[in-house]
């Protein structure tokens, strides 16, 4: 039997391969609506992605007018 993937991980896994094929360092992910609206998750599921990947190093944050923005710090290439 066939365990459904978590939605957070999906969501983490599609960051992770933009992050190391598509991003630079320096370059902002998705904002965290947009990423809602394709994965059709909540906020705090897409956040749970995020901070996943501020652990294992490959995105950072700053925040800009209340908003906070992840950045690629590392692209795991």
């Amino acid at each position: 039997m066939r365990h459904p993937v978590l939605k957070h991980m999906r969501v983490r896994d599609y960051l992770r391969s933009l992050v190391t094929h598509e991003l630079a360092v320096g370059d902002a992910i998705p904002s965290e609506r947009l990423l809602c609206e394709r994965f059709g998750v909540s906020r705090m599921t897409v956040r749970q992605a995020v901070d996943a990947l501020v652990v294992d190093g490959l995105l950072g944050g700053w925040c800009s007018m209340g908003v906070l923005r992840a950045l690629v710090i590392d692209s795991g290439r």
